[in-house]
């Protein structure tokens, strides 16, 4: 079980939930079908993420979510607004 200040090596894609489209991912045919590439360049950023979980290193809602989850294994999780980018503000889209 992953628990805090465990290191730990995570690949992950993250979707919006009314769309399900992906705006973030470690995955590197996920990011070609999400066309997030802009260039043959920026495939080398495509890796896992290697982290320590609880110290702040991720969105507040997903370090929270991985303590407890079994390692090794795909896990969906579901991150309200508030406990990762904030509510949205009309006012800041452009």
């Amino acid at each position: 079980m992953i628990k805090k200040n465990d290191f730990v090596e995570m690949d992950f894609t993250a979707r919006v939930k009314e769309t399900n489209a992906v705006f973030d991912t470690t995955l590197l045919d996920e990011a070609e079908k999400a066309e997030l590439l802009h260039d043959a360049s920026e495939k080398s950023r495509f890796i896992p993420w290697g982290i320590c979980i609880g110290q702040g290193m991720l969105l507040p809602g997903l370090d929270k979510a991985l303590e407890g989850k079994d390692f090794q294994k795909w896990h969906e999780v579901e991150i309200l607004p508030k406990e990762a980018f904030g509510e949205r503000d009309a006012k800041l889209v452009k």
